[in-house]
């Protein structure tokens, strides 16, 4: 079977989602040239980077790319979500919060967390219920438990989550998850705090989020 053309591929994605042909060859880049069914979801400081290199605004290049997302979505019988996916760097002590909008289905989940299982496990953060993705299996990986990875932590450090996790909207009342929204974002960001990882000589400071059970 003969193989499609850039140009063919391209003039699908036009002729699918009813885009302009300099939108349809720019999505073509933006998804790098890849089949759907191999396609990792792209959070929006990657999204950013890329609006920047193609000199388009970015709210176009997240319009467009959620454009292609909600059609193959509908395609699988699925639903878009909105959601934060964090990760502790283990040199310079930052703790990445992306925004990222992704297709609700289980290997989405694994690939983004970079896990074999997961669990889901409610938690608050400044009095409201969110559904934290994790690493069903993270306790069992001590060799990457070390406190470099720590990216989270309750309260009262009855519990500690460490390398990288999701969060998104309670789920609803049939089971499903949902969405966060601005004002979610906004709360869970206020919800960030320094904790010292070196020594009273040699104090290097990171940064995690603080939960409650």
């Amino acid at each position: 079977m003969r193989l499609k053309t850039i140009r063919e591929r391209a003039e699908q994605l036009k002729n699918d989602l009813n885009i302009t042909a300099h939108e349809s060859m720019t999505l073509f880049k933006l998804l790098k040239n890849k089949n759907a069914s191999d396609f990792k979801p792209i959070n929006y400081f990657k999204l950013k980077q890329f609006s920047d290199g193609a000199l388009m605004p970015f709210e176009d290049i997240k319009n467009l790319y959620l454009k292609w997302l909600n059609f193959r979505a509908k395609q699988l019988n699925k639903k878009v979500l909105h959601g934060l996916i964090i990760k502790p760097n283990i040199t310079n002590g930052k703790l990445y919060i992306n925004q990222i909008d992704f297709i609700d289905d289980l290997e989405t989940y694994y690939n983004l967390i970079i896990c074999d299982n997961i669990d889901i496990q409610e938690r608050k953060i400044n009095g409201k219920i969110y559904d934290f993705i994790i690493d069903d299996e993270y306790m069992l990986k001590e060799d990457k438990n070390t406190i470099e990875r720590i990216s989270a932590i309750e309260r009262t450090q009855n519990e500690i989550l460490y390398n990288r996790f999701m969060i998104l909207g309670q789920a609803d009342e049939n089971g499903q998850e949902t969405s966060l929204n601005e004002e979610d974002i906004n709360n869970i960001l206020k919800s960030r705090a320094y904790i010292n990882i070196g020594t009273d000589e040699q104090p290097k400071e990171k940064i995690i989020l603080i939960y409650n059970f």
